[in-house]
């Protein structure tokens, strides 16, 4: 995975997504090396394998489970993914998508732990989800000078939300989409 080759960074992050995918036992004992591996990883690579990067830490994470939940590891995937969160969602393209898809993972199997990311979490799909509905509301009154936004990206935000409020991680305030705003989601008609 520390190869210089773009085409082999993609061939060993797809084949250790694969087995961990395959393997029903647990990478624990191995945990520490892996994590050391993809944080290189996630310093080096470039846009165009942080797809199959995504998809592999993700595929860690749904392996290694409840035991990744220890501080000493935590402490090495949050600042990765959370910086590559801050930097890549910016420009709301499909990485941010796959990046959504890792976060997920995270939610899902890491639970409470996930606790101190979810402000930051809930308040960049917040702001996704709303810039696309604006946009999408200009597109309609304007099509030939407003782009149609991408609706996949919203779909993602929307779903971080959802597991956000799903595991409770909502803090008083930290919400504040009015009721109709979500309705409007819904209401988004098929391309």
């Amino acid at each position: 995975m520390l190869d210089r080759s773009k085409r082999v960074q993609e061939a060993a992050c797809s084949a250790f997504a694969n087995l961990c995918e395959a393997s029903y036992e647990a990478f624990t004992q191995f945990m520490p090396d892996i994590l050391q591996t993809l944080q290189k990883c996630f310093r080096t690579y470039q846009r165009k394998n942080r797809y199959v990067l995504y998809d592999c830490t993700c595929a860690f994470v749904r392996n290694v489970r409840y035991n990744l939940r220890e501080k000493q590891y935590l402490e090495v995937l949050f600042p990765m993914v959370m910086q590559d969160f801050e930097e890549h969602t910016r420009m709301r393209d499909k990485l941010t998508i796959a990046l959504f898809e890792c976060l997920m993972a995270c939610c899902d199997e890491l639970g409470d732990c996930m606790l101190v990311l979810a402000p930051q979490l809930v308040a960049k799909a917040r702001t996704i989800v709303g810039d696309t509905l604006k946009q999408e509301q200009m597109h309609l009154q304007n099509p030939q000078s407003v782009d149609k936004p991408d609706r996949d990206i919203c779909c993602s935000g929307t779903k971080i939300l959802d597991l956000s409020l799903s595991l409770k991680y909502i803090i008083v305030g930290l919400l504040s989409f009015p009721f109709p705003v979500l309705f409007e989601i819904r209401s988004l008609k098929p391309i």
